[in-house]
């Protein structure tokens, strides 16, 4: 009797766990996001970045996008994500909207850049046909940003994905790389979005940033966490060290027509005979004698100044005030035609004669005053 062969097991075939940007999971942007900062490879990111442009761009502008350097189209793995959510027709939640609409703007912004590149390459147009791209000077920030501080900080990103402890000194990487407290702001934006999310995970505030650090230690989290607030840290000495160091610009001496310009005084007085000097041989004279007429008063004005008086609005300014004199005159008649006259030691000599009090002046000049003298 012929013996039955016995029947071989039927063993499940256990199905290859998908890598790469197939392997993205759907069910929530953020996990998405993260995968696309830890799992997807540059080359592929590269790819799906160039392929959403060809088809969200005209043919020349597309051109221009692809033009610059390739590390535009990596360095922000989280457009990679968008892009991918967006092929796959999914729905942004309100909390996640803004890397939808940050996502074209952020190529647009490099069209420019790109069309200088192209026109550049073409050395052989003609001088005519030549389109001069000028970036403004955001864009050029950005451009230099991206190729300096961004690689170092994309490096240290790759870094922790490989499980290295590792850090940076962003205050060291400002003066290696000649950067200016305006490029801050750049700097920021990118540390600022890690701690946050190291931060969301580390205290559980996030759901989503949970599960997407779930594979990351809590100490290593709680480290990077700290050389993220370290960065930040640098930041503000990196923005005070640049206050510290602006220069005060020196104010710009006004000329004597602008600083007399609202100046207001007697040009005339007929019952004293008396006539204003031109209010500009103030500015810079080192004596002034002004008469009141209508209380009366005689000022002296005196400074050490070395470049003299000045005018500002309607009063005298740089005189000195315990030095400079005001009395009043019984007889301005006789007074004043003698005082006009006589040297600067005659004058302090009838002008202590005089018995009436002395007082200190304020520097104010107004419709009542006659300008009387002034001496270099």
């Amino acid at each position: 009797m012929p013996v039955a062969k016995p029947k071989k097991k039927k063993t499940a075939v256990r199905r290859r766990k998908l890598t790469g940007i197939k392997g993205a999971p759907l069910d929530s942007f953020v996990k998405c996001k993260d995968y696309f900062h830890f799992e997807v490879e540059r080359r592929e990111l590269v790819s799906l970045v160039k392929d959403w442009v060809r088809k969200e761009f005209d043919k020349d502008d597309a051109k221009a996008i692809l033009a610059n350097p390739e590390y535009n189209l990596y360095m922000f793995a989280f457009h990679g994500a968008t892009i991918h959510w967006l092929n796959n027709g999914l729905e942004f939640d309100e909390k996640y909207v803004e890397y939808r609409d940050r996502l074209r703007p952020h190529f647009e912004n490099l069209i420019e850049s790109g069309n200088k590149i192209i026109a550049e390459k073409k050395g052989d147009e003609p001088e005519s046909d030549k389109k001069v791209v000028r970036l403004n000077p955001k864009q050029l920030m950005q451009n230099k940003f991206n190729a300096t501080l961004a690689v170092d900080l994309d490096d240290l990103e790759e870094q922790w994905i490989d499980g290295q402890e590792t850090t940076i000194d962003l205050y060291e990487s400002f003066n290696k790389h000649g950067l200016k407290p305006a490029f801050v702001p750049f700097a920021t934006s990118i540390v600022q979005f890690w701690l946050d999310e190291y931060s969301d995970a580390y205290d559980k505030k996030c759901e989503q940033a949970v599960e997407a650090h779930a594979h990351v230690k809590r100490s290593e989290l709680k480290r990077r966490i700290k050389a993220c607030e370290d960065m930040m840290a640098d930041l503000d000495r990196i923005v005070q060290a640049g206050k510290a160091q602006r220069k005060t610009r020196a104010p710009k001496p006004k000329t004597a027509d602008k600083q007399i310009a609202t100046l207001k005084y007697q040009k005339e007085n007929r019952d004293l005979k008396v006539v204003s000097i031109n209010p500009a041989s103030i500015i810079g004279a080192a004596r002034l004698l002004v008469l009141n007429t209508k209380t009366r008063t005689l000022t002296e004005y005196v400074t050490d100044r070395r470049d003299g008086f000045e005018i500002r609005g309607t009063t005298l300014q740089g005189f000195d005030f315990e030095r400079s004199r005001t009395k009043t005159l019984r007889k301005p008649d006789e007074f004043i035609p003698i005082a006009l006259k006589k040297t600067v030691r005659q004058f302090d000599k009838l002008f202590n004669e005089l018995t009436t009090k002395e007082t200190q002046p304020t520097g104010r000049i107004n419709v009542d005053c006659v300008l009387l003298r002034a001496d270099k």
